[in-house]
Formats: C-alpha cells, sequence, structure tokens
C-alpha cells in the first residue's frame, strides 16, 4: 500500500498490519525517551509537510515528535501559505508541486 486517503480504502490485511506495527513500536518506545530516534529509522531522508487547516496543539505536537521519533523530518505550512486551487494555479498543480518536495502530506482539517 503506497497512500490512502480514506480508512475504506484500506485492505483489511494492509489496517491489521499497521495496527500491529504500531503496538510493537509503542512497546519498544517505552524504553525510550521522547527525543530518542527508533533504531530502524524508517522514516529517515523523508519529509512529511503537514498542514492544519485548524489550531490544534495536541495533534501538531503528536505528528511532529512522531515523526522526528521514526527518523523524518517535518515542515507545517498554513492552508493559507499556500494556492490550493486559487488563482491561476490548480489543485492539481499544488499537488504535483509539494509531492515534488515531500514525502508525505498530513492534512489535518
Amino acid at each position: 500500500m503506497k497512500n490512502f486517503i480514506n480508512l475504506k480504502d484500506m485492505t483489511t490485511k494492509d489496517l491489521r498490519r499497521i495496527l500491529n506495527d504500531a503496538k510493537k513500536r509503542k512497546k519498544k518506545r517505552k524504553k525510550l525517551s521522547t527525543l530518542d530516534v527508533d533504531k530502524d529509522k524508517p522514516l529517515k531522508g523523508k519529509l512529511i509537510i503537514q498542514m492544519y487547516e485548524k489550531p490544534s496543539s495536541r495533534t501538531r505536537l503528536s505528528f511532529h515528535l512522531s515523526i522526528a521519533q521514526l527518523g523524518g523530518g517535518s515542515i507545517t505550512i498554513k492552508s493559507n501559505e499556500l494556492h490550493l486551487g486559487k488563482g491561476e494555479e490548480t489543485l492539481a498543480d499544488t499537488a504535483k508541486i509539494l509531492s515534488t518536495y515531500g514525502d508525505g502530506f498530513m492534512l489535518r482539517t
């Protein structure tokens, strides 16, 4: 599975695999401090672009820390900082630009 927008897009097998991996990682993290990086660094060399349409301290901190703990980098942008289909830049153009620079995009809306 490369990506998904909705849980309905996932197979039961893929969802079960993700949940099992999360349980194992959570158990291993009990021995680590907040800023320690997981040994396998599954997000090493990856940039996750995050966008929040509404203020969200807990979600923002959770995602920022989890990306760092998995060995990745993140950048947070605000919805008003993107064209998102406004003017001459289409939504497809914006998506193409984001995918050129980032390896993943997380949207909280």
